[in-house]
């Protein structure tokens, strides 16, 4: 799941889109809109496949990401797992400086 830090950021102040788009036929403008959210759609995604106590888990190459806030905005309550401190890894190839644990709350 590091692959959510490639997105691109997306403002707390922005909410989370309500439905995924069907329509096949938009503009440029539309579609990158789209693309733009598609962070959200994934978390979306995930709170739809995941009962109630379950848990996503993702992985950062940073301590804090950005994204955190997208998770909680859609129903889940985040705990860091591990976090790298004092340059010590928190996995056997030194890659990832977190690790999460995201709950589904409702």
């Amino acid at each position: 799941m590091d692959s959510l830090d490639w997105f691109d950021p997306i403002p707390d102040s922005h909410p989370l889109p309500v439905t995924r788009r069907q329509d096949e036929n938009v503009s440029p403008e539309v579609e990158l809109e789209h693309l733009r959210l598609e962070l959200d759609y994934e978390i979306l995604e995930m709170k739809r496949v995941l009962k109630i106590g379950g848990h996503a888990i993702f992985r950062s190459a940073g301590k804090y990401p950005w994204y955190r806030k997208r998770f909680e905005m859609a129903g889940f309550k985040l705990e860091a797992v591990d976090i790298r401190e004092n340059g010590l890894a928190i996995d056997r190839v030194n890659m990832y400086a977190s690790l999460w644990r995201a709950e589904k709350l409702a």
